[in-house]
């Protein structure tokens, strides 16, 4: 249960990270 946790916030972080670039990417385009 606790391995499944960890994976669960890995995810989250990667998650996290993937959408802070995305909109990092978007406003310097505009």
């Amino acid at each position: 249960m606790i391995g499944k946790k960890k994976v669960n916030y890995m995810w989250l972080v990667k998650i996290t990270i993937y959408y802070t670039e995305s909109i990092f990417v978007i406003t310097v385009k505009f």
